[in-house]
């Protein structure tokens, strides 16, 4: 449960609530904001079980998939996730074929779009389960669950981030990325680096590149971007960010 990681921690729970025995995987992909492990720390005193951190064997970190794969972005593939999530979920069940996989997948139409995605992608003969949609479980109730758990959750939302996504994560829209450009300069200044090595971006227009730089200079010309947000009180965060799940 790497971007869900809050959801991630509340399948953890509601497994343990009802006495369905797990192994606890977290994929890392060497990337994450360091405030994750603290909070996996955290859900494991929680949960009361030892959440085991799980990589690709040859990369390391987004960049090093990247500058391996010898691309960032092409098309919907994307360098980094396919070796770092989809290749690491793929290797597991090779291993383990005999395991029922349960995924943090909720109860909310964008999630189940992602899980339907998701099943596209995965082997055949594959176990899959989604205890939270059967459950008819949220995303907005997870984050309810959290709350009241006491539990700080991970730094990046403090700042305004509505996902504990990999810093410098490809999949990030132009408002994610002036963020990054605010809050994580030598992140941003990396990709941007890595984006010259492989004469691959991550944004493109009619099916050419536009450099990280420049598409975030001509957003700001274009006066589309946010402006960043400093560090805030969660009650706040949590109202900018899942408003629009309780209006529902």
């Amino acid at each position: 449960f790497p971007v869900t990681i809050i959801e991630g921690a509340i399948l953890l729970r509601y497994l343990k609530k009802n006495n369905i025995e797990f192994d606890a995987l977290f994929i890392d992909t060497g990337s994450y904001h360091p405030d994750t492990i603290r909070f996996i720390l955290d859900v494991e005193k929680w949960v009361n079980c030892k959440i085991q951190l799980v990589n690709h064997l040859q990369y390391k970190t987004i960049k090093d998939a990247q500058l391996g794969k010898g691309y960032i972005r092409d098309g919907l593939k994307i360098s980094c996730h396919i070796e770092l999530i989809d290749s690491v979920i793929r290797n597991i069940y090779g291993h383990r074929p005999e395991w029922d996989f349960a995924f943090c997948f909720t109860k909310d139409e964008e999630s189940l779009k992602k899980f339907d995605t998701f099943k596209s992608k995965m082997l055949d003969g594959m176990k899959i389960n989604t205890p939270l949609i059967d459950a008819g479980i949220s995303k907005v109730a997870c984050v309810q669950i959290l709350l009241e758990s006491g539990i700080r959750f991970p730094a990046l939302y403090y700042h305004g981030y509505n996902g504990n996504r990999c810093l410098g994560c490809p999949k990030g829209e132009v408002e994610y990325w002036q963020k990054i450009k605010y809050d994580f300069p030598d992140v941003f200044n990396d990709v941007v680096d890595t984006e010259d090595r492989l004469d691959s971006t991550i944004f493109t227009f009619k099916q050419k590149n536009v450099p990280l730089d420049e598409k975030i200079k001509l957003a700001f010309k274009q006066n589309v971007l946010v402006k960043p947000v400093p560090n805030l009180p969660f009650d706040l965060i949590f109202y900018n960010q899942f408003k629009y799940l309780i209006d529902d």
